[in-house]
Protein backbone atom coordinates (compact mmCIF):
# COMPACT_ATOMS: atom_id res chain seq x y z
CA UNK A 1 0.00 0.00 0.00
CA UNK A 2 2.83 2.40 0.89
CA UNK A 3 4.47 1.69 -2.45
CA UNK A 4 1.24 2.54 -4.28
CA UNK A 5 0.87 5.83 -2.38
CA UNK A 6 4.47 6.69 -3.07
CA UNK A 7 3.98 5.96 -6.77
CA UNK A 8 0.85 8.13 -6.92
CA UNK A 9 2.72 10.98 -5.19
CA UNK A 10 5.55 10.69 -7.70
CA UNK A 11 3.15 10.86 -10.62
CA UNK A 12 1.33 13.89 -9.14
CA UNK A 13 4.60 15.75 -8.52
CA UNK A 14 5.76 14.98 -12.07
CA UNK A 15 2.49 16.29 -13.50
CA UNK A 16 2.71 19.42 -11.37
CA UNK A 17 6.31 20.03 -12.41
CA UNK A 18 5.44 19.54 -16.05
CA UNK A 19 2.49 21.91 -15.75
CA UNK A 20 4.65 24.48 -13.98
CA UNK A 21 7.29 24.28 -16.69
CA UNK A 22 4.68 24.65 -19.42
CA UNK A 23 3.01 27.66 -17.81
CA UNK A 24 6.37 29.17 -16.88
CA UNK A 25 7.68 28.79 -20.41
CA UNK A 26 4.49 30.25 -21.81
CA UNK A 27 4.68 33.27 -19.53
CA UNK A 28 8.35 33.93 -20.18
CA UNK A 29 8.85 33.50 -23.90
CA UNK A 30 10.13 36.46 -25.91
CA UNK A 31 7.27 37.68 -28.07
CA UNK A 32 4.56 36.66 -25.61
CA UNK A 33 1.86 39.28 -25.14
CA UNK A 34 -0.30 39.96 -22.08
CA UNK A 35 -2.63 42.63 -20.71
CA UNK A 36 -2.28 44.51 -17.43
CA UNK A 37 -4.99 47.04 -16.60
CA UNK A 38 -5.75 48.94 -19.84
CA UNK A 39 -2.48 48.28 -21.71
CA UNK A 40 -0.96 45.36 -23.59
CA UNK A 41 2.70 44.37 -23.26
CA UNK A 42 5.03 42.14 -25.23
CA UNK A 43 8.10 40.44 -23.77
CA UNK A 44 11.25 41.68 -25.52
CA UNK A 45 13.99 40.32 -23.24
CA UNK A 46 14.30 37.66 -20.54
CA UNK A 47 17.63 38.72 -19.12
CA UNK A 48 17.04 41.37 -17.95
CA UNK A 49 13.27 40.96 -17.96
CA UNK A 50 11.85 43.68 -20.22
CA UNK A 51 8.64 44.37 -22.12
CA UNK A 52 7.39 46.86 -24.69
CA UNK A 53 3.98 48.52 -24.68
CA UNK A 54 2.15 46.75 -27.50
CA UNK A 55 -1.01 46.81 -29.61
CA UNK A 56 -3.72 44.21 -28.99
CA UNK A 57 -3.49 42.57 -32.44
CA UNK A 58 -0.54 42.16 -34.78
CA UNK A 59 -2.52 43.13 -37.89
CA UNK A 60 -4.61 46.16 -38.84
CA UNK A 61 -6.84 47.51 -37.33
CA UNK A 62 -4.66 46.44 -34.33
CA UNK A 63 -7.46 46.90 -31.76
CA UNK A 64 -11.00 45.91 -30.98
CA UNK A 65 -12.88 49.12 -30.19
CA UNK A 66 -13.69 47.89 -26.70
CA UNK A 67 -9.99 47.28 -25.97
CA UNK A 68 -8.57 50.62 -27.15
CA UNK A 69 -6.92 52.66 -24.37
CA UNK A 70 -8.36 56.16 -24.00
CA UNK A 71 -7.81 59.38 -22.06
CA UNK A 72 -4.59 60.19 -20.21
CA UNK A 73 -2.24 57.22 -20.45
CA UNK A 74 0.43 56.70 -17.79
CA UNK A 75 2.97 54.03 -18.73
CA UNK A 76 4.21 52.26 -15.57
CA UNK A 77 7.88 51.65 -14.83
CA UNK A 78 7.27 47.91 -14.48
CA UNK A 79 4.48 45.35 -14.64
CA UNK A 80 4.00 42.01 -12.88
CA UNK A 81 2.87 38.94 -14.77
CA UNK A 82 2.42 35.65 -12.87
CA UNK A 83 4.69 36.87 -10.10
CA UNK A 84 7.44 38.02 -12.47
CA UNK A 85 8.37 41.72 -12.69
CA UNK A 86 9.19 43.20 -16.10
CA UNK A 87 10.62 46.67 -16.75
CA UNK A 88 8.78 48.61 -19.44
CA UNK A 89 11.61 49.84 -21.69
CA UNK A 90 10.00 50.67 -25.03
CA UNK A 91 6.84 51.59 -26.89
CA UNK A 92 6.50 49.07 -29.67
CA UNK A 93 5.64 49.41 -33.35
CA UNK A 94 2.02 50.62 -33.82
CA UNK A 95 1.56 50.29 -30.01
CA UNK A 96 -1.15 52.98 -29.88
CA UNK A 97 -1.98 53.13 -33.60
CA UNK A 98 -5.54 54.28 -34.30
CA UNK A 99 -6.24 54.79 -30.58
CA UNK A 100 -8.02 58.03 -31.35
CA UNK A 101 -9.29 58.52 -27.80
CA UNK A 102 -5.87 58.97 -26.19
CA UNK A 103 -5.34 62.58 -25.06
CA UNK A 104 -1.92 62.41 -23.37
CA UNK A 105 0.98 60.04 -22.75
CA UNK A 106 3.18 60.07 -19.64
CA UNK A 107 6.32 57.97 -19.87
CA UNK A 108 9.03 57.32 -17.29
CA UNK A 109 12.80 57.35 -17.69
CA UNK A 110 13.12 53.58 -18.26
CA UNK A 111 11.59 54.03 -21.72
CA UNK A 112 14.49 53.98 -24.20
CA UNK A 113 12.80 53.48 -27.56
CA UNK A 114 9.68 54.50 -29.47
CA UNK A 115 9.17 52.34 -32.54
CA UNK A 116 7.63 53.03 -35.95
CA UNK A 117 4.02 54.27 -36.13
CA UNK A 118 3.71 54.08 -32.33
CA UNK A 119 1.13 56.91 -32.20
CA UNK A 120 -0.15 56.70 -35.78
CA UNK A 121 -3.65 58.23 -36.05
CA UNK A 122 -3.89 59.17 -32.37
CA UNK A 123 -6.25 61.96 -33.37
CA UNK A 124 -6.89 63.33 -29.85
CA UNK A 125 -3.27 63.47 -28.69
CA UNK A 126 -2.41 67.17 -28.24
CA UNK A 127 1.18 67.05 -26.94
CA UNK A 128 3.84 64.58 -25.87
CA UNK A 129 6.96 64.76 -23.71
CA UNK A 130 10.03 62.76 -24.75
CA UNK A 131 12.02 61.72 -21.68
CA UNK A 132 15.78 62.05 -21.21
CA UNK A 133 16.45 58.31 -21.77
CA UNK A 134 14.98 57.91 -25.27
CA UNK A 135 17.75 56.78 -27.61
CA UNK A 136 15.70 55.79 -30.67
CA UNK A 137 12.55 57.15 -32.33
CA UNK A 138 11.27 55.28 -35.38
CA UNK A 139 9.85 56.83 -38.52
CA UNK A 140 6.28 58.10 -38.83
CA UNK A 141 5.72 57.87 -35.08
CA UNK A 142 3.38 60.89 -35.00
CA UNK A 143 1.79 60.69 -38.47
CA UNK A 144 -1.87 61.75 -38.61
CA UNK A 145 -1.94 62.97 -35.01
CA UNK A 146 -4.29 65.71 -36.15
CA UNK A 147 -4.57 67.45 -32.74
CA UNK A 148 -0.83 67.37 -31.93
CA UNK A 149 0.51 70.90 -31.42
CA UNK A 150 3.93 70.19 -29.89
CA UNK A 151 6.51 67.48 -29.31
CA UNK A 152 8.60 68.32 -26.27
CA UNK A 153 11.97 66.82 -25.33
CA UNK A 154 13.72 66.80 -21.96
CA UNK A 155 16.62 69.26 -22.07
CA UNK A 156 19.08 66.60 -20.85
CA UNK A 157 18.20 64.09 -23.57
CA UNK A 158 21.51 63.51 -25.44
CA UNK A 159 19.89 62.29 -28.67
CA UNK A 160 16.93 64.54 -29.47
CA UNK A 161 15.88 68.17 -29.18
CA UNK A 162 12.67 70.12 -29.63
CA UNK A 163 12.58 73.62 -31.08
CA UNK A 164 9.22 75.40 -30.91
CA UNK A 165 7.55 72.01 -30.56
CA UNK A 166 9.30 70.53 -33.65
CA UNK A 167 11.32 67.33 -33.19
CA UNK A 168 14.96 67.09 -34.37
CA UNK A 169 17.94 64.91 -33.62
CA UNK A 170 20.27 66.52 -31.09
CA UNK A 171 22.54 68.39 -33.52
CA UNK A 172 19.56 69.41 -35.68
CA UNK A 173 20.78 67.76 -38.87
CA UNK A 174 17.56 65.74 -39.14
CA UNK A 175 14.04 67.16 -38.99
CA UNK A 176 11.96 64.27 -37.65
CA UNK A 177 8.44 65.56 -37.08
CA UNK A 178 6.53 68.82 -37.48
CA UNK A 179 3.27 68.51 -35.49
CA UNK A 180 0.08 68.25 -37.51
CA UNK A 181 -1.80 70.94 -35.57
CA UNK A 182 1.08 73.34 -35.00
CA UNK A 183 -0.06 76.84 -35.96
CA UNK A 184 1.80 79.16 -38.35
CA UNK A 185 1.56 79.49 -42.11
CA UNK A 186 5.28 79.69 -42.99
CA UNK A 187 8.21 77.51 -42.02
CA UNK A 188 11.88 77.89 -42.95
CA UNK A 189 13.84 74.67 -42.44
CA UNK A 190 16.94 75.49 -40.33
CA UNK A 191 20.25 75.67 -42.19
CA UNK A 192 21.66 72.86 -40.02
CA UNK A 193 19.18 70.32 -41.41
CA UNK A 194 20.44 67.98 -44.15
CA UNK A 195 17.84 65.22 -43.73
CA UNK A 196 14.05 65.60 -43.75
CA UNK A 197 12.57 62.38 -42.35
CA UNK A 198 9.70 60.31 -43.73
CA UNK A 199 6.31 61.93 -43.07
CA UNK A 200 8.01 64.98 -41.48
CA UNK A 201 5.15 67.38 -42.41
CA UNK A 202 2.54 64.68 -43.02
CA UNK A 203 -1.03 66.08 -42.78
CA UNK A 204 -0.11 69.45 -41.25
CA UNK A 205 -3.20 71.61 -41.60
CA UNK A 206 -1.77 75.14 -41.29
CA UNK A 207 1.39 75.45 -43.38
CA UNK A 208 1.04 77.46 -46.58
CA UNK A 209 4.74 77.73 -47.46
CA UNK A 210 7.92 75.80 -46.69
CA UNK A 211 11.50 76.87 -47.48
CA UNK A 212 14.15 74.22 -48.19
CA UNK A 213 17.75 75.47 -48.18
CA UNK A 214 20.46 74.24 -50.52
CA UNK A 215 22.36 72.00 -48.04
CA UNK A 216 19.56 69.42 -47.71
CA UNK A 217 20.69 66.06 -49.13
CA UNK A 218 17.75 63.78 -48.26
CA UNK A 219 13.97 64.22 -48.40
CA UNK A 220 12.10 61.13 -47.18
CA UNK A 221 8.87 59.46 -48.22
CA UNK A 222 5.52 61.25 -48.01
CA UNK A 223 7.08 64.38 -46.50
CA UNK A 224 4.29 66.71 -47.71
CA UNK A 225 1.54 64.11 -47.92
CA UNK A 226 -1.89 65.59 -47.01
CA UNK A 227 -0.51 69.12 -46.48
CA UNK A 228 -3.72 70.51 -47.91
CA UNK A 229 -3.01 74.20 -47.16
CA UNK A 230 0.41 74.17 -48.85
CA UNK A 231 0.53 76.64 -51.76
CA UNK A 232 4.29 77.40 -52.08
CA UNK A 233 7.52 75.44 -51.73
CA UNK A 234 10.72 77.48 -51.97
CA UNK A 235 13.47 75.02 -52.85
CA UNK A 236 16.98 76.47 -53.21
CA UNK A 237 18.60 73.15 -54.20
CA UNK A 238 20.14 73.70 -57.63
CA UNK A 239 21.78 70.30 -58.28
CA UNK A 240 19.26 67.46 -57.97
CA UNK A 241 22.08 64.91 -58.32
CA UNK A 242 23.15 65.83 -54.79
CA UNK A 243 19.82 64.98 -53.16
CA UNK A 244 17.93 61.74 -52.54
CA UNK A 245 14.14 62.08 -52.72
CA UNK A 246 11.60 59.53 -51.51
CA UNK A 247 8.20 58.70 -52.96
CA UNK A 248 4.67 59.99 -52.45
CA UNK A 249 5.88 63.52 -51.65
CA UNK A 250 2.71 65.28 -52.70
CA UNK A 251 0.05 62.59 -52.29
CA UNK A 252 -3.42 63.73 -51.17
CA UNK A 253 -2.83 67.44 -51.67
CA UNK A 254 -3.97 69.84 -54.38
CA UNK A 255 -0.90 69.93 -56.64
CA UNK A 256 -2.55 72.44 -58.97
CA UNK A 257 -2.54 75.07 -56.19
CA UNK A 258 1.05 74.57 -55.01
CA UNK A 259 3.85 76.50 -56.78
CA UNK A 260 7.45 75.30 -56.65
CA UNK A 261 10.08 78.08 -56.71
CA UNK A 262 13.61 76.93 -57.64
CA UNK A 263 16.89 78.48 -58.89
CA UNK A 264 16.43 79.66 -62.48
CA UNK A 265 19.21 77.40 -63.78
CA UNK A 266 17.41 74.31 -62.45
CA UNK A 267 13.87 74.92 -63.75
CA UNK A 268 14.11 72.50 -66.68
CA UNK A 269 15.62 69.79 -64.47
CA UNK A 270 12.79 70.06 -61.93
CA UNK A 271 10.18 69.94 -64.69
CA UNK A 272 11.51 66.53 -65.70
CA UNK A 273 12.31 65.13 -62.24
CA UNK A 274 10.21 62.47 -60.54
CA UNK A 275 7.99 63.81 -57.74
CA UNK A 276 8.74 67.50 -58.45
CA UNK A 277 7.22 67.44 -61.93
CA UNK A 278 3.86 66.55 -60.36
CA UNK A 279 3.49 70.20 -59.31
CA UNK A 280 1.80 72.09 -62.11
CA UNK A 281 3.70 75.37 -61.67
CA UNK A 282 7.51 75.55 -61.38
CA UNK A 283 8.99 79.07 -61.32
CA UNK A 284 12.66 80.08 -61.59
CA UNK A 285 14.13 82.72 -59.24
CA UNK A 286 17.51 84.48 -59.36
CA UNK A 287 18.88 87.37 -57.29
CA UNK A 288 21.68 89.56 -58.65
CA UNK A 289 23.69 92.46 -57.17
CA UNK A 290 25.22 95.44 -58.93
CA UNK A 291 28.65 94.23 -57.75
CA UNK A 292 30.06 91.08 -56.17
CA UNK A 293 33.16 92.70 -54.57
CA UNK A 294 33.69 96.05 -52.91
CA UNK A 295 36.69 97.72 -51.23
CA UNK A 296 36.02 100.30 -48.53
CA UNK A 297 37.89 102.38 -45.98
CA UNK A 298 36.81 102.67 -42.37
CA UNK A 299 33.68 104.87 -42.11
CA UNK A 300 33.21 104.76 -45.88
CA UNK A 301 29.84 103.71 -47.31
CA UNK A 302 28.48 102.25 -50.52
CA UNK A 303 25.03 101.22 -51.73
CA UNK A 304 24.34 97.77 -53.12
CA UNK A 305 21.37 97.21 -55.41
CA UNK A 306 19.60 93.86 -55.56
CA UNK A 307 17.40 92.67 -58.44
CA UNK A 308 15.00 89.71 -58.33
CA UNK A 309 14.88 88.09 -61.74
CA UNK A 310 11.74 85.95 -62.03
CA UNK A 311 8.73 85.67 -64.29
CA UNK A 312 6.34 85.42 -61.37
CA UNK A 313 7.66 86.02 -57.86
CA UNK A 314 5.04 87.81 -55.76
CA UNK A 315 7.11 89.09 -52.83
CA UNK A 316 9.87 91.48 -53.98
CA UNK A 317 11.10 92.36 -50.48
CA UNK A 318 14.84 91.93 -49.85
CA UNK A 319 16.42 91.08 -46.49
CA UNK A 320 19.98 92.37 -46.08
CA UNK A 321 22.57 90.86 -43.73
CA UNK A 322 26.29 90.99 -42.96
CA UNK A 323 28.32 87.95 -41.90
CA UNK A 324 30.39 90.19 -39.59
CA UNK A 325 28.73 93.34 -38.35
CA UNK A 326 31.90 94.43 -36.53
CA UNK A 327 33.54 94.93 -39.93
CA UNK A 328 30.59 96.34 -41.86
CA UNK A 329 26.84 96.70 -41.46
CA UNK A 330 24.10 97.00 -44.04
CA UNK A 331 20.70 98.66 -43.65
CA UNK A 332 17.37 97.61 -45.13
CA UNK A 333 18.06 99.59 -48.32
CA UNK A 334 21.47 98.06 -49.06
CA UNK A 335 23.60 100.90 -47.63
CA UNK A 336 26.88 99.35 -46.43
CA UNK A 337 28.94 101.14 -43.74
CA UNK A 338 32.52 100.04 -42.98
CA UNK A 339 33.57 99.99 -39.31
CA UNK A 340 36.91 98.19 -38.99
CA UNK A 341 39.47 96.37 -41.10
CA UNK A 342 38.67 92.91 -42.43
CA UNK A 343 36.38 91.04 -44.80
CA UNK A 344 32.65 90.40 -44.53
CA UNK A 345 29.98 88.97 -46.80
CA UNK A 346 26.91 91.10 -47.47
CA UNK A 347 23.93 88.97 -48.45
CA UNK A 348 20.72 90.05 -50.18
CA UNK A 349 17.96 87.44 -49.72
CA UNK A 350 14.36 87.29 -50.83
CA UNK A 351 12.00 87.55 -47.87
CA UNK A 352 10.19 84.45 -49.10
CA UNK A 353 12.41 81.50 -49.92
CA UNK A 354 15.79 83.04 -49.10
CA UNK A 355 17.07 83.07 -52.70
CA UNK A 356 20.18 85.21 -52.46
CA UNK A 357 23.23 86.90 -53.90
CA UNK A 358 26.37 88.00 -52.05
CA UNK A 359 29.02 90.69 -52.19
CA UNK A 360 32.45 90.36 -50.58
CA UNK A 361 33.31 93.61 -48.80
CA UNK A 362 36.93 94.28 -47.82
CA UNK A 363 37.58 97.08 -45.37
CA UNK A 364 41.09 98.51 -45.16
CA UNK A 365 42.48 99.12 -41.70
CA UNK A 366 45.01 101.63 -43.03
CA UNK A 367 43.35 103.44 -45.93
CA UNK A 368 42.35 102.35 -49.41
CA UNK A 369 44.10 99.80 -51.53
CA UNK A 370 43.95 96.70 -49.34
CA UNK A 371 47.01 94.62 -50.26
CA UNK A 372 47.42 96.85 -53.33
CA UNK A 373 50.98 96.32 -54.53
CA UNK A 374 50.47 98.65 -57.50
CA UNK A 375 50.35 101.80 -55.37
CA UNK A 376 52.82 104.57 -56.31
CA UNK A 377 52.86 108.04 -54.86
CA UNK A 378 55.34 110.95 -54.69
CA UNK A 379 55.79 113.38 -51.84
CA UNK A 380 57.69 116.66 -52.30
CA UNK A 381 59.51 118.36 -50.81
CA UNK A 382 60.61 115.91 -48.13
CA UNK A 383 62.12 118.75 -46.05
CA UNK A 384 58.97 120.58 -45.01
CA UNK A 385 58.07 123.87 -43.34
CA UNK A 386 54.30 124.31 -43.85
CA UNK A 387 53.35 121.40 -46.05
CA UNK A 388 54.04 119.11 -49.01
CA UNK A 389 52.36 117.86 -52.18
CA UNK A 390 51.40 114.23 -52.75
CA UNK A 391 50.81 112.78 -56.17
CA UNK A 392 49.30 109.28 -56.60
CA UNK A 393 48.72 106.96 -59.55
CA UNK A 394 45.14 106.24 -58.39
CA UNK A 395 42.39 107.91 -56.45
CA UNK A 396 42.80 107.11 -52.78
CA UNK A 397 40.68 108.31 -49.90
CA UNK A 398 43.03 108.74 -46.95
CA UNK A 399 46.63 109.70 -46.16
CA UNK A 400 47.94 108.73 -42.73
CA UNK A 401 50.89 110.45 -41.01
CA UNK A 402 52.76 108.49 -38.33
CA UNK A 403 55.47 109.48 -35.86
CA UNK A 404 58.51 107.26 -35.34
CA UNK A 405 56.69 105.42 -32.54
CA UNK A 406 54.19 104.14 -35.11
CA UNK A 407 51.33 106.27 -33.79
CA UNK A 408 48.99 108.01 -36.21
CA UNK A 409 49.29 111.73 -35.53
CA UNK A 410 46.94 112.95 -38.25
CA UNK A 411 44.64 111.67 -40.97
CA UNK A 412 44.08 113.67 -44.14
CA UNK A 413 41.20 113.03 -46.60
CA UNK A 414 42.39 112.86 -50.22
CA UNK A 415 40.07 114.44 -52.75
CA UNK A 416 42.31 114.42 -55.81
CA UNK A 417 45.33 112.57 -57.17
CA UNK A 418 47.62 115.59 -56.71
CA UNK A 419 47.02 117.50 -53.49
CA UNK A 420 48.78 119.87 -51.09
CA UNK A 421 48.91 118.65 -47.46
CA UNK A 422 49.24 121.29 -44.73
CA UNK A 423 51.33 120.04 -41.76
CA UNK A 424 52.20 123.40 -40.21
CA UNK A 425 50.67 122.29 -36.90
CA UNK A 426 53.09 119.38 -36.54
CA UNK A 427 56.10 119.69 -34.18
CA UNK A 428 59.57 119.41 -35.72
CA UNK A 429 60.73 115.87 -36.34
CA UNK A 430 60.80 112.89 -38.65
CA UNK A 431 57.46 111.52 -39.88
CA UNK A 432 56.10 108.81 -42.16
CA UNK A 433 53.38 109.46 -44.75
CA UNK A 434 51.36 106.39 -45.72
CA UNK A 435 48.82 105.75 -48.49
CA UNK A 436 47.52 102.19 -48.70
CA UNK A 437 50.57 100.00 -48.08
CA UNK A 438 53.22 102.48 -49.35
CA UNK A 439 55.20 104.88 -47.15
CA UNK A 440 57.54 107.91 -47.61
CA UNK A 441 59.48 109.68 -44.85
CA UNK A 442 59.61 113.47 -44.51
CA UNK A 443 61.21 115.95 -42.06
CA UNK A 444 59.25 118.79 -40.52
CA UNK A 445 61.57 121.68 -39.44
Amino acid sequence: MNKLVQKIRTIIIAVLLTTTVVFSAKAQAVGDKFKIDNLYYQITNLNPKEVAVAMQKDDYPYWDDSEKPTGDIVIPEQVNKDGVNYKVTSIGETAFAVCNGITSITMHDFIKRIDEYAFFYCESLTSININKSITSIGYSVFSNCSALTSINVASDNPNYISENGILFNKNKTKLIAYPDAKTGTKYIIPNSVTNIANDAFFSNISLESITIHDLVTNIGDAVFNQCKSLTAIYNRIEDLNKIQVGGYLFTNMDKSKCTLYVPTKAVDTYKQAAQWKELSKIIGVQVTLNTTTQNLDINETCTLTATIESDDFPNKNIIWSSSNTDIATVDNKGLVTAHEGGTTIIKASTEDGGFNATCEVKVASDGTGINDNNITFDLYPTLVETGFTVKTNKEYKVLYIYNLMGTIVTTVPLTQQEQFINVSNLPQGLYIAKIGTKTIKFIKH
